[in-house]
């Protein structure tokens, strides 16, 4: 059951979603070999970024000795 001007509201809220997710999209991105528009190679750059960034970092000798939390 639609009261009143439901439709409208439905109208309304449908623009406001839509224009939302059109302003939170990349369509393009600058990057030091030039400018991306494809979204499969914005994807692929982005993922290598955050790759780079966030992955994995050389494994260190560091080891603690059993008792070291101990005394503390």
């Amino acid at each position: 059951m639609v009261v009143g001007g439901g439709l409208q509201h439905q109208f309304f809220f449908h623009q406001f979603a839509n224009g939302r997710r059109r302003k939170n999209s990349i369509i393009s991105l600058e990057t030091d070999a030039g400018v991306i528009s494809s979204q499969d190679e914005i994807m692929e750059h982005v993922t290598t970024f955050y790759k780079n960034l966030f992955g994995s970092s050389a494994p260190s000798n560091l080891k603690l000795s059993n008792s070291f939390w101990a005394a503390r």
